[in-house]
């Protein structure tokens, strides 16, 4: 029989253990990101959930800013968990889209390096018919 128990050479060395460990979120420098979305918590839903989660990463490694439409008329900035939240002012809704009169002031203002919006396709067409340079 085959006899495969440590010999005393091999019972010093401790084994090497390997362990994935979280890596540190570190910051990009003067990389600038916008969200776009329909809404922001407290408003409920799954994209709102989603722009939340998302944002809540992001924060400490970006400047992150996050605009969506408000439900009142007037444009309200608030800091939300430290995610700048600026909520455009609603003139009204069409096919449950938010049509923001503002919306395109806001995101030129913003300079951001990266835009990423998030939208359902439904709402696509409301939000394309905002500008009417868009494409």
């Amino acid at each position: 029989m085959l006899d495969i128990r440590p010999t005393a050479a091999t019972e010093m060395f401790d084994p090497v253990r390997i362990a994935l460990a979280p890596l540190p979120h570190s910051r990009v420098p003067h990389l600038s990101v916008l969200h776009i979305g329909k809404y922001y918590p407290p408003y409920r839903g799954g994209m709102e959930s989603h722009l939340q989660c998302l944002s809540d990463e992001l924060n400490g490694m970006v400047d992150l800013k996050v605009i969506v439409a408000n439900v009142e008329r007037r444009t309200m900035k608030a800091v939300i968990d430290g995610v700048n939240v600026t909520r455009v002012g609603k003139f009204c809704d069409i096919k449950s889209a938010p049509v923001c009169p503002g919306l395109v002031r806001e995101i030129r203002k913003s300079k951001a390096d990266i835009v990423h919006i998030h939208i359902t396709s439904k709402a696509r067409t409301s939000f394309l018919s905002i500008d009417p340079n868009a494409t």
